[in-house]
């Protein structure tokens, strides 16, 4: 069961630009589709959003979906709040990235008090004070094993601030 939060809520997200000024962004500037909104071309960080859903089903229907999809993701995702998010993005054709990064044997792998989670192996937990240098590596080994096992190129779903920032608009 996959959800993207775009299609059940509407954020208000607060912005900081690269000039320094901070606005507020509506839900038709977000320009939501699969893996993108107006963010994913832009130097904007998010400072902070609030979410509100409008009331088109019934109190115990939305209850159930929100039990539902938090059910389906402590399943599947860290119960350790600290981590990376989803670490690759998944490529239309093939199996999760997860799936190729444990047969890999990334799961558990540590680097420093950073280590791929047991729960899902796309995700990275910080189980200490974690360095983000510890995560790149951890990163970094996963692509080259998936890349020499498979000839998978993975790509990050993970921003790197500020390098990556350096080739957007």
């Amino acid at each position: 069961m996959m959800h993207s939060w775009g299609s059940y809520f509407i954020p208000i997200p607060k912005v900081l630009s690269p000039n320094g000024k901070v606005s507020t962004i509506t839900k038709q500037e977000m320009d939501f589709s699969y893996r993108h909104t107006c963010f994913s071309a832009t130097k904007n960080i998010v400072l902070s959003a609030r979410f509100y859903r409008p009331c088109l089903d019934g109190r115990k229907n939305i209850q159930e979906k929100i039990k539902q999809i938090i059910a389906d993701r402590r399943q599947k995702q860290p119960r350790n709040r600290r981590n990376c998010g989803s670490v690759f993005k998944s490529f239309p054709g093939q199996k999760p990235a997860g799936g190729y990064l444990e047969r890999v044997g990334m799961k558990g792998m540590t680097i420093g008090d950073a280590t791929v989670a047991n729960e899902h192996a796309n995700w990275i937990v910080n189980i200490g004070r974690a360095r983000s240098e510890d995560i790149k590596k951890l990163i970094t080994i996963g692509q080259k094993r998936i890349f020499d096992e498979y000839g998978i190129q993975l790509e990050r779903e993970v921003i790197y601030v500020p390098e990556d920032m350096e080739h957007w608009k």
